[in-house]
Formats: structure tokens, C-alpha cells, sequence
């Protein structure tokens, strides 16, 4: 299936927001969502999926004080933050505020965000958190102009929703082709209370019934909320979910307004292919170096990698025109060629290993023989040794 150009997305809002339709944003030369993760993207989150999957080129900028120290995150949002409106705009697709503390921002920054959406068609998402939507014990976010772009109201102090998942509109891309029937003990998230807005979507609640998947269209762009964590400690469970990955990069294609693929079982097996292939050669690029210290030739090596990065980078191309039985097939195919690399290290590595071996075992025999021989003449033959004129010593040296 050929991935369209832009899809044309549209849901009126009953708001004094003016709604148009949301297009496509994507990086105009390589066609990638671009996603600048503010909150928890390093340690347990799905940024990892994130930066696996070719449709996406995320960015992580720590602003979670809950997890990072102060000086981290000023460091962090000094160094990767955009600086002005228009970085941000040519920049990014797409926000993601995953328990991100409001205090990490200055106003200008949520200013932008406010317009980013509403008037470039950017994506913003929230995901909850003891620092997202109302805060638990930190400052909320619905006075903000980030709270007027959610499609819910925030409840200051509201972490205290939990339940199972229930779907209420399973047609909706986030949701649609994910197996939510395989979730078995990861059915289980913790959050934040919020209050869906008249015009938004839901598309999911907790089993206590308050809001957990929410979306609409907000002027040229559009917002997700999320309002269960999916990081520890609400989202653990959830975390467990072998299509955790799939449903963290569906949202974010969702709320940039790409095309969310149906073929998941095909996407979620490309995607573990890929991740294998990334493993490999993480594990390759070590054994090469261990080797490389003993004198191993390598060059033959870095050949095949450079093939099966060929193949990689085409399997990738594949996959993102949607093209997913050829991009599997180039994909397996890749990491054939990467473990039949890895086994010519590995044997590489054997040669250099057997004549350390070899070296250190003639260095070991040579030190014993001349040794051995050292000893011979000096105590049984005795050669070095020379007649005394006395032996016996008495008593007053007489």
C-alpha cells in the first residue's frame, strides 16, 4: 500500500476555536514524523520504540523533576529546546509532554506551543503523569496555553484514576489495529482525573469510568491526551504489553495527522526484526573492538556490515511507503547478512585468540626450560660451585 502525500482529517469543534482541517506534517526531505519528547524519555518509557521506528526521528529534552535533577533539566532545556518560534516550527511535527513539569518551561515556550498547534497544524500530545494535566503535589497545567489546547480540563491534584482499559471507539486510528484483547494482566493503568471538553473525542475510558484517551482538532492541528502514565509507576503494567511500542508510535502518527497503517501484526513484526538488527550490531561493533586489541583483521567484517546497512536502509525505505511485505523480507534479509558477519568475528576472533594463546603458551615453556636447565647446572651440577678449603667449623675457630 503506498503511503499517501498528506491525509485530510477534520472534526469541528462546538468551541469559540476556529477548526479547518488538519494535514500531514512531516519532514519534507525524509517524509519522518520529527517528535521532541519533553518529560521522561530517558530510563523506562517508549522513547526507545520511538527511536527504533523509521517513521519517526524523536528528540528527548528531560523536564521531569520528578526524575531528573534540576541542573539536568535546565541543562537539558537549554541545550535542546527550541529557541524560537520558528525552530520549533521547521523543526518538529510533533509535542509530546510526558509527566513534564510546567515549571520547566518558560511562558514563551507554552505560548508557542499553543500556536504550533493551532496555527502551523502541529501534534501535541499529554500523557499522565504526577506532573501532567492537574499535577499531583505540582503545579498544574490548565491555567497555561497548553491547558487551552487539550481536549480536557485538567483537575489540579486529580492522580487518583485507575482501572482496565475500556475502548468506546474502537474505529479510531490510535486504537483500531491494535489486539487489545492480547493485553491479559497488562490491562491495568494509573492517572489523572481530567474532564473530557465538549467537542473532543474519547476514545477510551478507565474502568472507573473517567476519561483515559481523548483527542480533537485544534485549529490547524490537533491534541491527544493520555491521561494514564506509560511509565512507572501507573503505566508498569501497561508497559508489560507486547504492543506497547506499536500504540506509542500510533499516537503519535495520530496526533501529527499521518495515516496510522492497519497492517500492525506485519508492522510489529518488522519492528522486532529491526530491533534484533540494531542488537546485533551493537553486540558486532563490541566484539569487533575486543578483537581488534589482539591483532584480529576486521576488514572483511566491516564489509558486510556495510552491505547489510544497504539493506537495512532499504528495508527502512520500504517501510515507510507502507510497502511492508517487501520492507519485511529486506529486513530479515538484513540481519541474515549481520549474523553471518558476526559469525566470521566470532571466528576472526577465535584466530586471534589461538595465537595469543599460542605466544603466551611458548613464552610460558620457554621460561620453564630455561628455568629448568638454570636450575640443573646450578644445584645438581653444580658447576658454578667452587672447592672450600674447610668445612667443619669448631669451637674457637680451631
Amino acid at each position: 500500500m503506498a503511503r499517501p502525500a498528506a491525509g485530510i482529517l477534520a472534526l469541528c469543534l462546538s468551541l469559540g476555536v476556529a477548526c479547518t482541517s488538519c494535514s500531514a506534517r512531516n519532514d519534507p526531505a525524509t517524509g519522518r514524523v520529527r517528535v521532541i519528547y519533553f518529560g521522561d524519555p530517558i530510563g523506562a518509557s517508549p522513547f526507545p520504540f520511538m527511536m527504533d521506528e523509521p517513521l519517526l526521528a524523536p528528540a528527548p529534552v528531560m523536564a521531569c523533576k520528578m526524575w531528573y535533577p534540576y541542573e539536568t533539566i535546565r541543562k537539558s532545556m537549554r541545550v535542546y529546546a527550541p529557541r524560537t518560534f520558528e525552530a520549533l516550527d521547521a523543526s518538529y511535527d510533533m509535542i509530546i509532554l510526558s509527566d513534564a513539569n510546567v515549571l520547566s518551561f518558560e511562558t514563551r515556550h507554552l505560548e508557542w506551543f499553543s500556536r504550533f498547534v493551532a496555527e502551523r497544524g502541529g501534534g501535541l500530545a499529554m500523557v499522565g503523569g504526577f506532573e501532567s494535566f492537574g499535577g499531583q503535589g505540582y503545579s498544574p497545567w490548565g491555567p497555561t496555553e497548553v491547558g487551552n489546547v487539550l481536549p480536557v480540563d485538567c483537575i489540579s491534584g486529580g492522580y487518583n484514576a485507575e482501572g482496565q482499559i475500556i475502548i468506546v471507539q474502537p474505529d479510531c486510528p490510535v486504537v483500531s489495529n491494535l489486539p487489545w484483547d492480547t493485553l491479559g494482566p497488562s490491562n491495568y493503568l494509573g492517572g489523572n482525573r481530567v474532564v473530557r471538553r465538549t467537542g473532543s473525542e474519547l476514545v477510551a475510558k478507565f474502568s472507573d469510568s473517567n476519561p483515559l484517551f481523548v483527542w480533537w482538532n485544534y485549529g490547524e492541528g490537533r491534541s491527544y491526551a493520555m491521561a494514564a502514565d506509560w511509565t512507572p509507576a501507573g503505566g508498569t503494567q501497561f508497559m508489560q504489553w507486547d504492543y506497547y511500542g506499536d500504540y506509542a508510535v500510533n499516537v503519535v502518527l495520530f496526533t501529527a495527522s499521518e495515516e496510522v497503517p492497519a497492517e500492525i501484526e506485519l508492522m510489529h513484526s518488522i519492528r522486532g526484526v529491526l530491533r534484533t538488527y540494531g542488537e546485533t550490531k551493537g553486540y558486532l561493533y563490541s566484539l569487533m573492538d575486543f578483537a581488534e586489541k589482539f591483532g584480529a583483521n576486521m576488514k572483511g567484517i566491516e564489509q558486510s556490515i556495510g552491505e547489510a546497512e544497504q539493506e537495512t536502509a532499504r528495508a527502512k525505505a520500504l517501510y515507510m511507503s507502507y510497502e511492508f511485505d517487501d520492507a519485511g523480507s529486506a529486513a530479515a534479509k538484513a540481519v541474515a547478512m549481520l549474523e553471518a558477519a558476526l559469525d566470521d568475528a566470532v571466528r576472526a576472533k577465535d584466530r586471534a585468540m589461538l595465537w595469543v594463546f599460542i605466544i603466551e603458551w611458548l613464552a610460558v615453556i620457554s621460561t620453564c626450560m630455561v628455568s629448568g636447565v638454570a636450575l640443573y647446572e646450578l644445584m645438581v651440577m653444580r658447576r658454578l660451585f667452587k672447592p672450600a678449603q674447610s668445612s667443619i667449623f669448631t669451637k674457637g675457630g680451631n
